[in-house]
């Protein structure tokens, strides 16, 4: 399908993917790091880190403390100070749960520690781990296809250089809907997904 877009002068690009362990394994021992729940003595923490990673999109110190409620988030210590952050959450059909890993001012070898133990904690409830990972973000791509995973499936964008349309992140359907309002002119070459 690609090439076929291609040869006809679409442009395609893939923005995201979701890559799925083809294989878990063991975290390699590093000294002093331990992956624990979420809980509240690291709320303070948890949004320093975030604010770092994320800066003014860091979600506030009262949702961290509803993640920490749902159980929805682990913690990266070193010496039980906190270093990353952990997201999981169980995709329908119950046989993937998706994490994202939030460390990325560690040391790799540490980020690999921390795919690899949310791997294991992820394999032993009985799931297996997949993380959505943006295509930019060439060292998480790395990271995770040094970890044993695949990509699963991709998200593409196609865009048309003639129209004079440059590449964008995501095409979301209420984009979609503006534009049409707007009475701009589309060429819809594909629809996939759950979405009407």
């Amino acid at each position: 399908m690609q090439t076929s877009l291609l040869t006809s002068g679409l442009q395609v690009e893939m923005t995201q993917a979701v890559m799925a362990a083809r294989a878990v394994h063991p975290p390699s021992p590093l000294p002093g790091l331990d992956l624990v729940p979420l809980d509240f003595d690291h709320l303070e923490a948890a949004h320093q880190l975030l604010w770092h990673e994320e800066g003014e999109k860091a979600p506030s110190l009262e949702e961290i403390d509803q993640f920490a409620r749902l159980g929805l988030w682990w913690v990266l210590t070193q010496w039980e100070e906190v270093v990353g952050l952990v997201a999981h959450e169980d995709a329908p059909g119950g046989v993937y749960t998706v994490i994202q890993v939030m460390a990325s001012h560690r040391a790799e070898a540490e980020v690999l520690w921390a795919i690899h133990a949310a791997g294991r904690v992820v394999e032993k409830a009985g799931c297996s781990p997949a993380s959505v990972v943006d295509m930019r973000d060439q060292r998480s791509i790395d990271l995770f296809r040094r970890s044993d995973y695949f990509t699963a499936a991709a998200y593409l964008v196609f865009y048309d250089p003639p129209a004079g349309r440059p590449g964008v992140g995501l095409v979301g359907v209420q984009e979609v809907r503006a534009a049409l309002q707007r009475g701009e002119p589309l060429r819809m070459v594909d629809v996939m997904g759950d979405e009407p």
